[in-house]
């Protein structure tokens, strides 16, 4: 039964802990059997009284399923998007208003969190364990708030996305992915590619619909940072690959 407390303890939400906390004490007052003074003589002789106890404590246990295992992806989520809160927490309480802002990547696809759902997903709880850090540190939740959408964003790799072709996906699909991570973008990479290999060519040589994409952005024109990234394509153009 101890084992049993403890596993559904262990691995419960802080409200069924205080559920369980709960349990315990009234477990313990009808376990052990006190004096005048309130403290605690010896356990209670009665076997009977001993036993409802357990039973009862046993049938309330029945109540309770904790999260013994977790997926891989819900586990990542949280050790990902918790280490990207502390790390922006940390850098904001050191560098307050200058702090720079922490832009999380969408990966080739293939990579964990590589769709424009997961991007959101993982900002919006980065956001969320922000407030939480600075909420309890004493800053007010509004500040708090308004610091994380200014601190934690997405950046939106174009070439990276546009690999979903290989998987049968087309133009329709990759604006709709832009659509869904377009309020959190703060900086957005740049190349092209043919939907099947991270080749990083140069805007045009591949079919990125990038125009289309941009203007998902923002209706007056994307105002974050644009990185342009096409490097390896160069080895096969200059002269001895240089």
């Amino acid at each position: 039964l101890q084992g049993l407390f403890n596993k559904a303890y262990k691995y419960g939400t802080k409200e069924e802990q205080k559920e369980l906390e709960k349990l315990s004490k009234d477990f313990g007052s009808r376990i052990y059997v006190k004096d005048n003074s309130g403290k605690i003589m010896r356990k209670n002789p009665d076997v009977k009284a001993q036993s409802d106890a357990l039973q009862d404590l046993m049938m309330n246990l029945q109540h309770f399923n904790p999260e013994v295992y977790k997926t891989l992806d819900s586990f990542s989520k949280d050790k990902t998007t918790t280490t990207f809160a502390n790390v922006a927490f940390d850098s904001y309480k050191k560098f307050k208003d200058s702090a720079p802002v922490i832009s999380i990547e969408n990966p080739p696809i293939g990579a964990a969190f590589a769709r424009g759902e997961d991007l959101k997903n993982i900002v919006e709880e980065s956001r969320k364990k922000f407030v939480d850090l600075a909420v309890k540190k004493g800053i007010s939740e509004s500040e708090a708030k308004r610091q994380a959408e200014k601190l934690i964003g997405a950046t939106w790799d174009v070439g990276h996305i546009n690999m979903l072709r290989k998987h049968g996906f087309g133009n329709k699909e990759l604006i709709k992915e832009t659509e869904t991570v377009a309020p959190f973008v703060k900086h957005v990479h740049l190349s092209d590619n043919f939907g099947f290999e991270h080749t990083e060519l140069p805007m045009g040589m591949g079919n990125v619909p990038i125009k289309d994409i941009m203007g998902k952005l923002g209706e007056k024109g994307f105002k974050g940072k644009q990185i342009v990234e096409a490097i390896s394509w160069w080895q096969h153009f200059s002269p001895g690959g240089k």
